[in-house]
């Protein structure tokens, strides 16, 4: 074998090595963000894992945020209206995860839950496309929920 062949051999291997670890340190990330997201009680841990130029864009409704404030805004857990049907509760389950590069897709459905004091029960799959920057945090994300009727603006 040439030493040509074996240097590009190595270097294969090398370049492999890397792309595993950058995903293998990207799923845990993703893995603490889901835990975070489906517990929802740490706000400012949630809010951590947020570049401070956030892009987010709701599909469904058709509406866009630049910036950590605005998605702050939108997202808004502090707010009352919202409430798990039990402390324990996990506000969705995950039927799959999909990570490449710096690239993460979940797709799930969520658990009923209170707002304003009304049960809701949300028919269907919703998907969350995350984009994350060299520092692991997120740039960009792309929400894409059914929502019912009464639900909308």
């Amino acid at each position: 074998m040439s030493r040509a062949f074996i240097l590009a051999c190595f270097l294969s291997v090398v370049v492999l090595s890397c792309q595993n670890n950058t995903d293998s340190t990207l799923t845990a990330v993703v893995d603490d963000y889901l835990q975070t997201y489906q517990e929802r009680n740490d706000w400012e841990k949630m809010l951590s894992f947020y570049s401070d130029s956030i892009y987010l864009e709701d599909v469904n409704l058709e509406l866009e945020f630049n910036g950590k404030d605005a998605f702050r805004d939108f997202y808004d857990w502090p707010n009352p209206s919202f409430r798990k049907t039990s402390p324990q509760q996990k506000t969705f389950q995950i039927e799959e995860v999909a990570i490449d590069g710096q690239t993460a897709v979940i797709r799930g459905r969520l658990e009923p839950f209170y707002w304003k004091n009304e049960l809701q029960s949300w028919p269907g799959l919703f998907t969350i496309w995350l984009t994350f920057n060299e520092d692991q945090q997120i740039i960009r994300q792309y929400d894409f929920f059914k929502y019912p009727k009464s639900f909308l603006p």
